[in-house]
């Protein structure tokens, strides 16, 4: 990962803005497991939005049946069953991947509630997500920005 406005390369290439950053499993991507999910992106100097101040980021990944049926701005009860809906299945068929964490407590019980069921993972929920259906295809629904790192490759004085 890098920092911002740290400085890489030689000096003599393009000034441009860098983003590296895990955006699921930063564990798994610090230990060179399997499973993790990064992000690098380039642009010119000073275009890229620092997204410093967003450490997490909501997300809904699903197979190819989701694709146009989930949306974050609706309830997780809402999106599994119009999930299930486009899946042809009954709601207590539906698992649902979430981490393993504190913070997901209330959405670990909004899921049950809705009558699905849970899978709690370690790390690396999308990975998990999309592997389940045999495709990198998977349909991901994403709000705010995971914490890109804003860098430069300035000149050096």
């Amino acid at each position: 990962m890098l920092f911002n406005c740290e400085h890489v390369g030689n000096g003599r290439g393009p000034s441009v803005d860098i983003a590296v950053d895990p955006i699921d499993g930063t564990s798994l991507t610090a230990a060179g497991r399997q499973n993790a999910l990064s992000v690098i992106a380039v642009s010119d100097r000073g275009s890229m939005l620092d997204a410093s101040s967003v450490f997490r980021m909501n997300k809904i990944v699903t197979g190819p049946a989701g694709h146009g049926v989930v949306d974050l701005s609706q309830s997780i009860g809402d999106n599994i069953r119009a999930l299930a809906k486009a899946l042809g299945k009954p709601v207590n068929e539906i698992r649902v991947a979430v981490l393993d964490r504190p913070r997901h407590e209330g959405l670990i019980e909004e899921i049950r509630a809705a009558g699905a069921g849970t899978r709690l993972l370690l790390e690396g929920t999308s990975r998990a997500a999309s592997t389940r259906h045999g495709t990198s295809r998977a349909s991901t629904c994403a709000s705010a920005s995971a914490a890109a790192r804003r860098v430069s490759s300035l000149p050096r004085p």
